[in-house]
């Protein structure tokens, strides 16, 4: 009987350490991986959409129609477009479209890549990303918005997948230029990043990059300087893409 007993028990601590090896360990190296990685300040999704200013002027741009203080001059540079006020006060705009777009998710990258030492199957990133639940990143807009809104609370430990997914994204903004504030900016006609500073004594600059929602991996970059923050949302609210 005790022979039976001491058989028993040790067929338990094997399939105790088998479990500990299949789901323990790598949960756990992937936690490693990730726990001292930055994310910076967390982005937050753009309310102010009724915000505008009566006091604008409607222009012609080459990607869009938008409204800016009647008082900016225009001057041209190789690679942007500025109406101008003062260095604090200006609207710039990209000459250019994006050429490459940044895809978590997509073809090239084969049925895996490796992150950390470890093999990410991509089926497994997209469940990830779907349990994320900022949408699949197979588009530059998807993806950055991932990286934009993800939060330390966004981390899992037992779904594996979603750990996965959040390494990724982790990962990546931490590499990436952060300011003050980060927003996610959805209208029915238009989308778009934003990375906003904030100074203390009002000074406000807002870098948005630009996306039609029919190509969210194609964009174009408005910067904003100003002394009221509410201007800014006026202006970049203004926006009419052709």
């Amino acid at each position: 009987m005790k022979k039976k007993k001491t058989i028993a028990l040790v067929g338990i601590i094997v399939v105790l350490m088998t479990v500990a090896a299949l789901v323990l360990v790598p949960r756990i190296r992937l936690y490693n991986a990730v726990k001292d990685i930055d994310l910076g300040p967390v982005g937050e999704m753009f309310t102010q959409y009724d915000v505008i200013d009566d006091n604008l002027v409607r222009i012609e741009e080459e990607y869009c129609y938008i409204s800016i203080p009647v008082d900016y001059e225009y001057e041209e540079k190789d690679v942007i477009k500025t109406y101008k006020y003062s260095e604090d006060e200006a609207v710039s705009f990209s000459n250019d479209t994006n050429e490459e777009a940044l895809v978590f998710l997509q073809d090239s990258f084969g049925e895996s890549l490796e992150l950390f030492d470890i093999e990410m199957q991509m089926k497994d990133l997209k469940k990830g990303f779907e349990d994320l639940g900022y949408g699949i990143p197979d588009n530059e807009y998807n993806t950055v918005k991932n990286m934009y809104l993800l939060n330390e609370d966004d981390y899992s430990f037992w779904n594996y997948n979603k750990g996965l997914a959040y390494a990724l994204t982790a990962r990546m903004k931490s590499e990436t230029m952060w300011m003050s504030k980060q927003y996610i900016y959805e209208r029915e006609d238009m989308y778009a990043t934003v990375l906003a500073r904030l100074w203390e004594d009002g000074k406000c600059y807002y870098y948005a990059t630009v996306y039609n929602p029919d190509d969210l991996n194609e964009s174009f970059v408005i910067i904003i300087r100003t002394y009221d923050e509410q201007k800014a949302m006026a202006i970049l609210n203004s926006v009419e893409l052709k």
